[in-house]
């Protein structure tokens, strides 16, 4: 088994859960149609993304690593009180993109520190970065 397979696999589960958490709690809130056809989007490539990443680490004998009860609570308090104040299609698009952005910064963290990992892996992370970058693209519409 390969260690650094194994973090990076854990890391591309991570992001497509904690955008997957985010998107669930912030899909309600979306009163423009057009964005919310965006981010439904978004959370059906993060489900797969995540399933994935899964299925790969089962597969090895390893259970992922689940984001904390805590941590997922409080993305979802900071996604109620950051719609509370202001539910524009302008602030959740930036609410959005911000994720994106820790997303991609933690997946090159990831990959970074992970030189060794299959390629097949590395191109799993690469294609999430892609996609969160093109994500971020199609969300400064709302600016």
């Amino acid at each position: 088994m390969n260690t650094q397979n194994v973090n990076l696999l854990n890391q591309l589960y991570k992001n497509a859960d904690m955008g997957a958490s985010s998107l669930k709690a912030l899909i309600p809130e979306v009163t423009d149609a057009t964005m919310r056809d965006k981010l439904n989007f978004q959370l059906k490539n993060y489900k797969q993304v995540k399933e994935q990443a899964e299925t790969q680490l089962l597969e090895m004998g390893i259970s992922p690593k689940e984001q904390s009860g805590l941590a997922k609570a409080m993305a979802d308090i900071s996604v109620k009180l950051n719609t509370f104040k202001d539910r524009s299609a302008s602030h959740i698009s930036e609410m959005m993109i911000e994720g994106s952005n820790m997303g991609i910064i933690e997946l090159n963290k990831a990959l970074n520190q992970n030189p060794q990992a299959d390629d097949q892996i590395k191109q799993q992370a690469n294609e999430l970065m892609q996609f969160e970058q093109n994500s971020i693209n199609d969300l400064k519409t709302w600016l």
